[in-house]
């Protein structure tokens, strides 16, 4: 089994690449921010083999400017904004790495499931509108309200399913996904729980 953690920085993997390096070929596609929530790349972009498994930095198109972020916020959740202007605030939520979403598009039969991390980045938002193969997601929300999103609920329908930090997170994102998807649900990440979920939406066992 070939599969693609997608996620905004190397911290939000949780470390679970080594977990299932040992049961399948991985690969790590991110930007090239700091695990310390910098606002800027850090990272310079390139392909190198770490340890068990393949990790791919992709740079980002700008720095994210928390004040604009937070501008476009007010506007996006005080009515029905454009859909222009929701997806410009996820942008500038960031990190917002066209390279990588042209990767994801030029790969997307590469790999028998792709896995994001993150479901209130830029990095998740736009990148699962880009993947053929199924995805999986693991949402670490922050701040429940912001799935009044229409362009996350967008996203949320696009996941073929979920790995969850808690049981409110679990029933604030599958209110709006509409089905039962195939779901885990655990205070930590672990390569476990998240290849279960991945074998049940592939029907590829490792």
């Amino acid at each position: 089994m070939k599969i693609a953690l997608v996620a905004p920085s190397d911290h939000s993997c949780g470390g679970v690449a080594e977990q299932l390096a040992s049961r399948a070929s991985v690969d790590v596609l991110t930007t090239c921010r700091r695990d310390d929530g910098s606002l800027r790349d850090f990272f310079s972009p390139g392909r190198e083999q770490v340890e068990s498994f393949c990790r791919h930095r992709f740079r980002s198109d700008y720095a994210t400017v928390p004040a604009l972020a937070g501008r476009l916020a007010a506007v996006v959740f005080e009515g029905e904004a454009e859909p222009a202007l929701e997806a410009r605030w996820m942008q500038e939520r960031g990190p917002y790495s066209s390279a990588l979403l042209d990767h994801l598009a030029a790969e997307a039969t590469g790999y028998d499931v792709f896995v994001f991390f993150g479901l209130e980045t830029a990095t998740t938002a736009f990148g699962l509108a880009c993947v053929g193969a199924p995805s999986v997601v693991v949402p670490q929300l922050r701040d429940l309200e912001i799935l009044q999103s229409r362009l996350l609920r967008a996203a949320i329908s696009g996941a073929a399913g979920f790995v969850f930090g808690s049981e409110e997170e679990s029933r604030a994102v599958r209110q709006h996904c509409g089905a039962d998807i195939p779901h885990a649900t655990g205070e930590e990440l672990s390569g476990a729980s998240l290849l279960e979920v991945i074998e049940r939406v592939t029907g590829v066992t490792s």
